[in-house]
């Protein structure tokens, strides 16, 4: 994202694709568990997946730093350290229950 010049963003684009649909699946089980903050950070890591996606082969620096900009200002990668320090956890803790930590809200 650094490159002065126009960068070729083929692979990128490719594994944003790919992140896609894997992000529409997760965010489709976070939310028939009941797991709206989930759901709703996953939805806003697509939407910044699907404008790699749509970014033209040959990026700017400008494209590439709107992309970082909306990234920024959506608070994006905070709300995902959030959710993974909560999802890990969650996955350290011994549950004799069953029962589920109630996810925190972010956003």
């Amino acid at each position: 994202m650094n490159a002065s010049g126009p960068r070729d963003l083929s692979a990128e684009r490719q594994r944003a694709a790919d992140l896609v649909s894997a992000s529409r699946l997760y965010r489709r089980n976070a939310t028939v568990i009941n797991e709206p903050a989930l759901a709703a950070v996953l939805e806003d890591v697509e939407r910044v997946l699907l404008d790699i996606v749509h970014q033209p082969p040959q990026a700017t620096a400008a494209d590439l730093n709107e992309i970082r900009r909306r990234i920024d200002s959506a608070g994006l990668l905070f709300k995902l350290r959030v959710m993974t320090n909560e999802l890990q956890h969650r996955l350290e803790q011994p549950s004799s229950t069953g029962a589920r930590t109630p996810t925190p809200t972010i956003g």
